[in-house]
């Protein structure tokens, strides 16, 4: 195949800028060459990987030895409109910021609080991303994705995505490859401005578009966080833990005692 190279450099292709060489990689621009790459490594019985761009992963620095699969199908558009909604198709190698513009040009909105996330809209879909006060599953109608098992297309609705915390039904079955997502935006401007930092800043500033949300976001990723293109990163693509009241209650009370006991020291 054309479009399989070999030894590629996988630190090129995470934002923590880690990880060896991989034996097999290639680039998919379109449902075919997805397709024929799932075949080649099926065909030499190797192991393949599907990866967006990389920003939640952290790799190992040994030699992958399948084929690491970067989809970079692309393309959006507006599929249909009701008076309060549209329904927008995005190819899953889109950037999360990509997408976002072209709902602000064309005056649409409900995800602009992830701005600056260094996703894909699919990997956006797996990881069930969320930022801000919004989550993207709330705007998610539905999924196409590709069986890698028997190489048949077929779309999910949102239920059937099983959608949670960081989390989906594509994260326990890798077989299935997002292709497209489908989103259900806003026709008028709905601004989500809940989460603190947002109420903070508006509580300061006007508030008269999208591209106001994306402003402040940028704003306050700024100064919280680190510009992942110069420091390697996670990004956003992270999950907070969930631990149960019992455990939590056992960290509280030691972390009690370890300030008590630091505070003791200091006093000498």
């Amino acid at each position: 195949m054309k479009i399989i190279k070999n030894n590629i450099k996988l630190s090129d292709f995470n934002t923590f800028r880690t990880g060896g060489d991989a034996r097999f990689f290639c680039k998919v621009r379109n449902e075919n060459e997805l397709i024929e790459a799932i075949k080649f490594a099926k065909k030499n019985k190797i192991k393949f990987f599907v990866i967006g761009n990389g920003s939640n992963l952290l790799l190992s620095d040994n030699k992958f030895g399948g084929l690491v699969i970067k989809i970079s199908i692309k393309g959006k558009k507006i599929e249909s409109k009701s008076k309060k909604y549209s329904i927008i198709s995005v190819n899953a190698g889109e950037s999360i910021d990509n997408l976002i513009k072209f709902l602000v040009k064309n005056n649409l909105s409900g995800i602009e609080n992830l701005w600056n996330i260094p996703g894909t809209v699919g990997a956006g879909a797996v990881q069930n991303i969320g930022a801000y006060g919004v989550e993207l599953k709330d705007y998610i109608d539905s999924v196409e994705v590709i069986d890698a098992k028997n190489f048949k297309s077929f779309v999910l609705k949102n239920k059937d995505c099983k959608f949670g915390y960081r989390d989906s039904v594509f994260k326990k079955n890798k077989k299935l490859i997002i292709i497209t997502v489908y989103l259900k935006v806003n026709n008028s401007f709905k601004p989500n401005i809940q989460y603190s930092a947002l109420k903070e800043y508006f509580s300061r500033a006007k508030i008269l578009n999208a591209k106001d949300i994306i402003k402040a976001v940028q704003k306050i990723r700024k100064n919280k966080l680190p510009n992942w293109k110069i420091l390697g990163t996670a990004g956003s693509f992270f999950k907070n833990p969930i631990i149960t009241e019992v455990k939590y209650q056992k960290l509280l009370k030691a972390l009690i005692g370890t300030l008590q006991n630091f505070r003791q020291l200091n006093q000498f």
